[in-house]
């Protein structure tokens, strides 16, 4: 059964208020890749402690009307919230914590797309992981350069400039 989310979300935000936990589907593709809509759900809580990144529903003003979303938190200052979908490229709107309904504790994830993002996300992370151990690990290494002198460096920080004229170093 499909219900509006005018009907529905106000009453998750009551739901929220008495401190109960709600599992519902959203709706839309603004939270893509994380939240897959109309197949995956969120589990939400009654927000205690709010911090960028957390994903939120929350009632923002667009275009003089009120609506609710489900969108991530890109910046706090003070009781002024900022959120995000995290497939708008540049759309962003901004709430006061008053207006957050609830917190994403957890998404349940129901679309075959999640198993290949979760492979794509791993692969990446080994790579930059890779790399960032490589840049820590680096050995010194011996650049020739003009004139046969040798610069001795290790990540990128000279350390000795060898001279081959004079067998001198500096």
């Amino acid at each position: 059964m499909v219900v509006n989310n005018d009907i529905l979300i106000p009453q998750i935000a009551e739901l929220l208020r008495q401190g109960k936990i709600v599992e519902f589907t959203p709706r839309g593709q603004s939270m893509m890749p994380t939240i897959v809509g109309d197949v995956d759900s969120v589990v939400l809580a009654r927000p205690t402690k709010l911090k960028k990144r957390d994903m939120v529903l929350a009632r923002v003003t667009m275009q003089d009307a009120e609506c609710w979303v489900l969108h991530r938190i890109v910046d706090v200052n003070g009781e002024q919230l900022t959120l995000k979908g995290d497939n708008n490229p540049h759309a962003t709107e901004t709430c006061t914590k008053k207006d957050v309904a609830g917190k994403v504790i957890k998404v349940r994830r129901r679309s075959p797309m999640h198993y290949w993002w979760r492979r794509v996300r791993r692969f990446w992370r080994c790579k930059m992981l890779n790399a960032q151990r490589k840049m820590q690990n680096a050995e010194c290494k011996m650049l020739n350069i003009e004139n046969g002198n040798q610069l001795i460096c290790k990540q990128n920080q000279v350390l000795l400039y060898v001279h081959s004229d004079r067998n001198t170093f500096s």
